[in-house]
């Protein structure tokens, strides 16, 4: 087996990428130091910014190995490392690798883990080419398993008393995905939602997109409109083959919330995935709740090249920049999704987008 090692990858939110020993205070200040962050762990908390330095120093020497397979996970909105994923054991003979993985706790919730271990389990199978990937978890740190499930693993069982962490002798839960699952979910491109009730709050079951939902249960959406500090705003055309309104103009971008996102991460995506624009600056503009979801309404101004447009291929075919008066008069016309209108009308006259 061949290895790379340790390559930099990148996904909207994050970057991953080497430990360097400038790494050390961050790692201590945003999770070496929390007991709550090593308490299902095998490693003590660090005593302070040097114990960090010392390891990172070791780490960062172990690059050499091109086996080795060990990231950094680098937020982009503050620049500063919020936590690690790596491979911990490999198994050659059968081509497997397990992951371990830990964050601060002030980004847990956020699906940053589940971003950062998707990003990491796509790069070993596909560039790599392992054939299964792994991973456990205390059974009384469920938290961990979501990211496994979320990362389509299957249950495999538990390891009782199989391994010891901070807590003493524990229970382990074991998860895996081979090949031949990676390569069946991505075709099939399922999307999994979390179910709310009508007042937001969580049901503990999941929603399967195209499936049937429960009385009662809905999911969670966002709908972002796009302004260019030079005061025009992006339109878009919907790809002619799509179901719903073929061809017609929206001027916004928008989705279902993945399962763990809340609709910050939700707007951020769907905005990067059809549009490839990245912003940090939504401002929320109201909440809709309709039979079955709840959308979340924003406005984002960005600062980029204009012509710096990527469409995501079957969601639009093409777009362009629009004044205030122009898109006044394209939403009256019966060019533009009529739900747009309805959505955003009040803001665009406003002038609050």
């Amino acid at each position: 087996m061949e290895h790379t090692g340790t390559a930099r990858l990148e996904t909207e939110r994050l970057i991953l990428r080497r430990f360097t020993p400038n790494d050390a205070p961050a790692m201590y200040k945003n999770w070496a130091s929390d007991p709550e962050v090593t308490r299902f762990l095998t490693w003590p908390c660090h005593p302070d910014a040097n114990a960090s330095r010392q390891l990172l120093t070791l780490w960062a020497s172990e690059y050499e190995n091109p086996a080795n397979y060990n990231w950094a996970i680098e937020l982009r909105e503050i620049g500063e490392v919020i936590g690690s994923i790596a491979v911990v054991r490999q198994n050659e003979s059968i081509l497997a690798a397990e992951l371990g993985y830990c964050m601060g706790r002030a980004w847990w919730g956020r699906g940053l883990m589940t971003e950062a271990a998707s990003a990491v389990t796509r790069y070993l199978f596909e560039q790599e080419g392992f054939n299964r990937v792994a991973a456990e978890h205390d059974v009384d740190n469920p938290r961990s398993g979501r990211v496994m499930q979320k990362l389509g693993m299957r249950f495999e069982g538990v390891r009782r008393q199989g391994a010891r962490n901070n807590r003493g002798i524990v229970d382990m839960a074991c998860y895996a995905i081979l090949a031949d699952d990676y390569a069946a979910q991505k075709g099939r491109k399922v999307e999994i939602w979390d179910a709310y009730d009508r007042e937001g709050r969580p049901l503990g079951f999941d929603l399967v997109r195209g499936e049937d939902i429960p009385d009662g249960a809905y999911f969670l959406a966002c709908e972002v409109a796009v302004r260019h500090v030079n005061g025009k705003y992006l339109v878009m055309r919907r790809d002619p083959r799509k179901s719903i309104y073929p061809g017609r103009l929206e001027f916004t971008a928008g989705g279902s919330a993945l399962k763990g996102e809340d609709a910050l991460a939700c707007v951020r995506r769907e905005l990067m995935e059809e549009t490839g624009l990245v912003c940090d600056d939504f401002r929320p503009l109201r909440l809709i709740v309709r039979e079955q979801y709840r959308m979340q309404l924003y406005a984002c101004t960005v600062d980029c090249d204009p012509d710096a447009i990527r469409l995501q291929p079957g969601e639009t075919s093409d777009w362009r920049w629009v004044s205030r008066e122009e898109l006044l008069a394209l939403m009256d016309s019966p060019e533009m999704v009529p739900s747009t209108k309805e959505r955003f009308y009040r803001y665009v006259v406003a002038g609050e987008l």
